[in-house]
């Protein structure tokens, strides 16, 4: 399987599916307790997986904990931005991508990869998502962007550090359940430290029933993850985060406007920003 398909099954996945699974999650109550649920699911599955891999776990899956932990928390923060606008999430959805670009490039030497080819699809496609942010009128609260920052931050060093792992051979298994494990332990210093109002009958009876709707969620995040993992091992950051970056802008704002009803009528202009976008980075697919 070449890394082109394992990046197209990873975006299908990431920022089709999800967006749209999410929202309906997302805008529940309950969402911190929703959030445990699902990556306690997600670190079972981890599990099972790293089992039937037949894996030892070593002692650096602390740090893979670690790193769990603090993605937990940019997850609940994509969730309420999500939560808010899904289209205009996926518009200003780039600093996690520029984040370890930038980190690859300085600290992995990895700007022996880039031709000019790679180049100018990388610079076609930031001007085309610098131009559609800019073209976008939303007129959303602090507390959205504050959200976006938040997980942006944090999943700008989780996507530099899968790198950093994948190039030192960790291995599936122990990637996995270092990762969910320490979700569930972020979720649950979340539900602990800010507690919401107080459980109703109602809402266990809920929390039961849409349990299936979870562990679908569950699943998709867990398949997500380990073609972005896989990924890292077969191409460079600046190569997948070009291409990430434009599909995340592009292909979830499409599925928050068009799927979810959050709909608009588009500008000439904005057409042509998702074309450019589009054509840097199938530039860069095409040229590593």
């Amino acid at each position: 399987m070449t890394w082109q398909i394992v990046v197209a099954m990873r975006v299908l996945l990431a920022n089709v599916l999800f967006p749209f699974l999410n929202k309906k999650v997302a805008r529940l109550p309950w969402v911190r307790l929703r959030l445990l649920m699902q990556f306690a699911m997600a670190s079972v599955l981890a599990i099972i997986i790293a089992v039937c891999l037949r894996t030892n776990l070593e002692p650096r899956v602390f740090i893979l904990i670690g790193v769990g932990v603090a993605s937990s928390f940019a997850t609940y923060c994509q969730w309420k931005a999500n939560s808010i606008n899904v289209s205009q999430t996926g518009i200003v959805n780039f600093w996690d991508d520029l984040i370890p670009m930038a980190a690859a490039y300085f600290f992995l030497g990895e700007g022996k990869f880039l031709n000019r080819d790679i180049g100018i699809g990388t610079l076609v496609s930031l001007l085309g998502i610098i131009l559609l942010a800019r073209e976008s009128n939303g007129k959303w609260s602090r507390q959205f962007y504050l959200y976006v920052a938040g997980y942006s931050l944090i999943w700008g060093g989780t996507n530099f550090l899968m790198r950093l792992f994948a190039l030192n051979n960790v291995s599936f298994g122990n990637f996995l359940v270092g990762w969910y494990c320490g979700g569930v332990v972020g979720s649950l210093i979340n539900v602990f430290i800010f507690k919401e109002p107080e459980i109703k009958k109602t809402d266990i009876r809920l929390q039961i029933t849409d349990a299936l709707g979870i562990l679908v969620l569950a699943v998709v995040i867990v398949a997500s993850l380990v073609l972005g993992y896989q990924s890292f091992h077969m191409a460079p950051v600046l190569v997948l985060q070009s291409i990430y970056m434009v599909c995340e802008i592009i292909f979830v704002s499409l599925t928050g406007m068009f799927l979810l009803g959050e709909h608009k009528e588009f500008k000439r202009r904005e057409l042509f920003y998702y074309a450019l976008a589009g054509a840097g980075a199938i530039t860069v697919a095409t040229s590593f």
